[in-house]
């Protein structure tokens, strides 16, 4: 009996699927600023990346991976709010992200999950992690394999840190323009 039976596949691919897909749509294009999700970012993300350190700890290779994705993520969320246009309009604030850098996230992080998902598929399970760990549930066999392997921890921890630095950005610039709109002109409705 493989971990994954196809009913199982057959949920989760299309809401993986869609998850990315929604990704992918926030990192390209003209986006509507919401204050809210910009703090989400900025407190959510360095807690994931807490997480998964913490649980890498005892590996050294994959926590390489993971603060070398850290660093990564930070200074390319750094440049690409250099890169980011700004916008302030009556309609309320827009920001139109770097679009090679959303492109070049996502493409890496669903390339690394089409490979893990056809190495899944191939061998029938969760390779070494099923047998290392008997009777554990799948998704902590899953969570094992992501925080021990360090070119999979790498690139989420390049896509987190990323995702950080930039949630943190804009919650800096929403903040600055809203106390530019109260000393100045009228600010439109968040």
């Amino acid at each position: 009996m493989t971990l994954f039976p196809a009913a199982t596949a057959a949920l989760i691919v299309p809401l993986v699927l869609w998850r990315l897909y929604m990704r992918v749509r926030r990192m390209i294009g003209r986006q509507e600023s919401r204050l809210w999700r910009h703090w989400c970012a900025a407190v959510m993300m360095p807690l994931l990346l807490a997480s998964l350190g913490w649980l890498a700890l005892p590996y050294d290779a994959a926590l390489g991976g993971w603060a070398a994705g850290v660093t990564g993520g930070v200074m390319l969320g750094l440049w690409g709010l250099r890169l980011t246009r700004f916008e302030t309009t009556t309609e309320g604030w827009f920001y139109t992200p770097n679009t090679r850098i959303g492109i070049a996230l996502s493409a890496l992080l669903i390339a690394r999950i089409a490979y893990r998902a056809a190495v899944l598929y191939e061998t029938g399970g969760l390779p070494g992690g099923a047998q290392a760990m008997p009777g554990t549930p799948p998704h902590v066999a899953i969570i094992h394999l992501i925080v021990t392997n360090p070119i999979t921890l790498g690139i989420i921890s390049l896509r987190l840190g990323y995702a950080a630095a930039f949630g943190m950005g804009l919650v800096r610039w929403r903040l600055t323009e809203k106390r530019a709109a109260k000393n100045g002109a009228a600010q439109p409705d968040a």
